[in-house]
């Protein structure tokens, strides 16, 4: 008898050890995942808000993956979904409220990173949940940090057209964020990235009203008012902050409501006095300028504008490195509403990654 209890104890311990945990499915709740970009948990503490263009997140798992999202009521945004190092071919259009279930259906262990397509001013991706066997939220912290502020171009808005043609459906139908130069540039360095950047915003006026401009809005965290706080730029660290404004202010808006000339010393005045908050908030960053490729006959007023910034806060030595200027090679863009396309952002990535990769 005691023999038997003996062997009875032997296999079940033997039996424990080799069960591995992971044949359980396991509930993640996105509080307790980490998220890169601007994002906010809610304060009910039941979800995640993703709020800039491809704010993110990674998760390591094995077999299938289920996500749980949802947007504000009445709204719609994208979600676009990398795995195992491979962009999933279509995005996934999140409506309304009510929470919706997206399952990945994969084999084996997966990597599987969610990117917000839209802009914050689209709307917000709420993560509520994500379920698979063996689930790990993802850490890329000892990556270097680059922050990109910028208007419509550096959100990818109006680039793809995957979703449907140009002229179907609203604005908000054809961003795609995870691919605007911005996040490709972050890719192909190896970067943590965050987008803080607005559609049809300027570093002065809009491109068709006064305000509020970049330099207004930057503070908020959610690029629009105070409902979601404000952003804590210290919190976040760049290593390199990327500034591409300046087209929404030389833009001739509507062509219907009334627009002042383009004011070059406006524009080097709110520029100089919004560099000197950012280099206050982050004295080691580098601080790089650049101008936009779809800018053409106007092109000179805009790189004569940032060379006399770039002058002007040099001059204040206010950084610890000089700022740095890059122009884009001029191109006739091919995305929707003058904006460039996918395949445009690809351009200019490269552009950007080469002078990048010179300077480090």
């Amino acid at each position: 008898m005691r023999l038997i209890l003996i062997l009875f104890l032997f296999a079940q311990l033997f039996s424990c050890r080799n069960t591995p945990q992971s044949i359980a499915t396991l509930k993640l709740d996105a509080i307790n995942a980490k998220w890169y970009g601007r994002y906010v948990a809610s304060k009910d503490g039941k979800q995640v808000n993703l709020i800039s263009s491809a704010a993110h997140g990674g998760f390591s798992h094995m077999d299938s993956l289920t996500i749980k999202v949802s947007t504000a009521k009445g709204s719609f945004v994208y979600l676009q979904i990398e795995q195992n190092g491979s962009i999933l071919p279509n995005q996934y259009k999140i409506i309304g409220d009510t929470i919706s279930k997206i399952t990945l259906a994969t084999k084996g262990k997966n990597t599987t990173w969610l990117y917000k397509s839209s802009e914050a001013h689209t709307g917000p991706l709420y993560i509520h949940a994500l379920e698979a066997k063996d689930i790990q939220s993802i850490d890329k912290g000892h990556l270097t940090k680059i922050e990109f502020i910028g208007n419509s171009i550096t959100c990818g808005a109006a680039s793809d057209e995957s979703n449907m043609p140009c002229n179907e459906g609203e604005y908000a139908d054809h961003h795609n964020g995870y691919m605007s130069y911005a996040s490709q540039t972050a890719r192909n360095l190896n970067m943590d990235v965050v987008l803080s950047s607005i559609s049809g915003a300027g570093i002065y006026r809009n491109w068709n009203s006064e305000g509020p401009t970049v330099p207004q809005l930057y503070e908020y965290m959610n690029l629009m008012d105070s409902s979601e706080g404000q952003w804590q730029a210290t919190d976040y660290d760049p290593h390199i902050i990327v500034v591409a404004l300046g087209t929404n202010d030389l833009s001739d808006g509507d062509g219907i409501k009334p627009r002042l000339p383009f004011d070059p010393n406006l524009c080097i005045e709110n520029y100089v006095s919004f560099l000197q908050k950012i280099i206050a908030w982050h004295p080691k960053a580098q601080i790089l300028l650049t101008d936009s490729p779809m800018v053409t006959t106007k092109s000179r007023d805009l790189q004569n504008c940032l060379h006399a910034v770039q002058k002007k806060v040099d001059s204040l030595t206010i950084s610890q490195h000089k700022i740095q200027v890059f122009y884009y090679k001029p191109m006739m863009p091919n995305g929707c509403l003058g904006h460039p396309s996918v395949e445009d952002h690809t351009i200019m990535a490269d552009q950007l990654t080469a002078f990048l990769k010179g300077k480090r």
